[in-house]
């Protein structure tokens, strides 16, 4: 029962709202509210009122006290005006990773609302801080995304991998069989957490990892393809 309970604790909920100190404040007395988006295990984005800057320390911490990490200390290293330049939009990356899981939600809201420009966005930032791997497809089971953890787990460079389907890529246990995790989750429309699947780094050796993926919609709920998310795991 404490193991569940531990469990539910861990999972971050998004977004949620933070309390926000400035570090290089010698008083240490002004606190600021700001609300989070995508919080992973390297950083986190955030908007708030505080007077941010780049390269500015900060100290976060979530209102919701039953969260297992309760103090964060970062460094700002982007920052954006928004509603006409009374708030900010800002990345901060933290000191230290926090192994938080990944709500598939916020990940597939990530990739929907991502502008295809071939430029750094924001996004890319979040998606290249995580931990997990992480890779999207197309209808046509074509990589279109890989980021820097897929890189690091498979052995493949980013640009290799996109354009291939994720079978070339992956040569899994499970690919083009009925139990592939993102062909069950783009026919049933729902996600399909913590699959243990072996896959095939570009070495050639078996990896075991858990995965999640997800269907992606678009606003009338029409299947733009899917995102996957993976680990290493002893299965």
């Amino acid at each position: 029962m404490q193991n569940k309970a531990n469990e539910r604790r861990s999972v971050v909920r998004m977004p949620f709202t933070l309390k926000f100190r400035l570090r290089d404040d010698e008083s240490a007395s002004h606190t600021y509210p700001a609300r989070s988006y995508n919080i992973h295990s390297s950083g986190i984005l955030v908007e708030t009122n505080a007077p941010v800057t780049v390269d500015m320390d900060v100290e976060l911490w979530p209102d919701d006290y039953s969260m297992d990490v309760q103090y964060v200390h970062g460094r700002i290293c982007w920052v954006k005006p928004i509603n006409g330049g009374s708030d900010f939009r800002c990345g901060i990356t933290f000191e230290r990773k926090i192994d938080w899981p990944i709500p598939l939600p916020v990940l597939t809201k990530t990739y929907v609302s991502q502008p295809v420009t071939g430029e750094t966005t924001p996004s890319d930032f979040v998606l290249d801080s995580i931990l997990d791997g992480v890779f999207s497809v197309d209808q046509k089971w074509r990589i279109t995304s890989f980021n820097r953890a897929a890189e690091e787990l498979t052995g493949w460079r980013r640009e290799d991998a996109i354009g291939k389907t994720c079978q070339e890529v992956f040569k899994s246990n499970c690919c083009g069989k009925d139990e592939c995790v993102m062909a069950e989750s783009l026919r049933t429309g729902k996600p399909v957490e913590n699959r243990y699947i072996e896959i095939t780094h570009a070495n050639g050796n078996k990896i075991g990892t858990s995965i999640s993926a997800s269907p992606l919609l678009d606003s009338g709920g029409r299947v733009l393809g899917g995102v996957q998310v993976f680990r290493r795991s002893a299965g």
